[in-house]
């Protein structure tokens, strides 16, 4: 099961935001509360009030954040961006597509959208774990007309990208267990 938590306020300094050691910082105090989450936590991080982050901020929080979560380091902890103008989400866009990460942007309509870089197979598989609310390996290989090891592999992959995590897993009638993935929003 994945818990969803409110949105954590980020402890800007200031609106306007810029430069690699104040992304720093902030990535540090951030990484710290996560750390203290449960196991499949999902933090929103909200940027209201911020109007603006250059690439260098956005590289050093962002990225850098995501990249941890990605690479294994926040195993089980994830994170959803929250509240970004469009001058914050353009930079952020930039900062994640250079790095070849991907992370989830919840708009304040509830929209939700994939920023950095993914590809057409990414988004699908991500908006079907949405509509269908979990999915298992057998439920993609038969929606997306693909081999059972070619969806594992999807969704393993996108566990790894820190967008969708893995929440069970169940017995199959042949013997063996399958898992259960879950989008984090």
């Amino acid at each position: 099961m994945i818990l969803r938590l409110p949105p954590y306020a980020i402890p800007f300094p200031d609106e306007i935001l810029h430069g690699r050691s104040p992304g720093k910082a902030i990535r540090e105090i951030v990484t710290e509360h996560i750390e203290e989450l449960p196991a499949n936590s999902v933090l929103p991080l909200d940027f209201e009030g911020v109007r603006f982050v250059d690439y260098s901020f956005s590289d050093e929080f962002v990225a850098k954040l995501v990249k941890r979560i990605a690479g294994g380091d926040l195993v089980g902890k994830f994170v959803v961006l929250y509240h970004l103008s469009d001058l914050v989400r353009e930079n952020i866009q930039a900062a994640l597509t250079l790095r070849q990460l991907v992370a989830v942007h919840q708009r304040t309509n509830g929209d939700v959208e994939l920023l950095g870089r993914v590809n057409e197979e990414t988004l699908d598989t991500f908006n079907l774990a949405r509509t269908k609310g979990k999915l298992t390996a057998r439920d993609l290989s038969i929606d997306g007309n693909l081999s059972i090891t070619a969806s594992s592999n999807r969704l393993s992959r996108l566990t790894d990208m820190g967008i969708m995590a893995r929440v069970s897993n169940i017995p199959v009638e042949a013997g063996g267990r399958q898992y259960v993935f879950s989008a984090i929003i």
